[in-house]
């Protein structure tokens, strides 16, 4: 397993300096850089600050992405990079492909630890533990994490402000238009003058 820019691109632990930059400085890039505000990054992990997805997804990214991405080495067919959109990440009640699922069972079930067995791999919980190299410790902050993002996935939501506005915005229109075509049907017919010639049928045949 190895690293990338957005794993990297954070500060140097005990410095101020950006750890992409330092490896510059050093000599173990052959080009400079670009800024670090430029470059990709996850969130960090251990963040007080951030929501638990955006924690977990980076988690997942830097543990698994590796080969849990489409074209990836990975049995499994969910795609671990943070950057690909959850509703299409085949994460959330995703389909396993191993035979050793029990009934219930998906990548991540939200609030049921048991039944998802992207924990119960973290844990080598009955099932072979992965990332499958580099240790035989279990890593139980990460653990922690991702138990923590199961339970807020069961936790209710609203919609988001965007969708709210959108929703709102067509709702005003289809008042707008209903109101437009009732009035359109309740105005009266303007009488035509008593003994003025009569258009309609001339119209009505322009029209047909």
């Amino acid at each position: 397993m190895s690293f990338n820019t957005r794993q990297l691109n954070r500060a140097t632990a005990g410095a101020a300096t950006n750890q992409i930059h330092d490896l510059a400085a050093l000599g173990y890039l052959s080009a400079a850089p670009a800024p670090g505000a430029v470059m990709p990054a996850l969130a960090d992990p251990t963040s007080s600050t951030l929501g638990v997805e955006a924690r977990a997804r980076a988690y997942l990214d830097a543990n698994c992405s590796q080969c849990h991405q489409p074209g990836g080495t990975a049995v499994g067919a969910f795609d671990a990079r943070a950057r690909t959109p959850l509703s299409l990440a085949g994460i959330v009640n995703g389909r396993l492909l191993s035979g050793v699922a029990a009934a219930g069972d998906a990548i991540l079930t939200p609030g049921d630890e048991a039944h998802s067995m992207l924990l119960r791999r973290l844990m080598g919980n009955g099932v072979n533990r992965m990332p499958p190299v580099g240790s035989n410790e279990r890593d139980r902050a990460g653990e922690s994490l991702i138990a923590e993002w199961i339970a807020d996935l069961a936790r209710f939501k609203p919609p988001s402000r965007l969708l709210n506005l959108a929703a709102r915005a067509s709702r005003h229109g289809e008042r707008r238009f209903d109101s437009r075509f009732r009035n359109r049907r309740s105005s009266p017919r303007r009488a035509r003058p008593r003994g003025g010639p009569d258009f309609s049928a001339v119209w009505r045949g322009g029209r047909s």
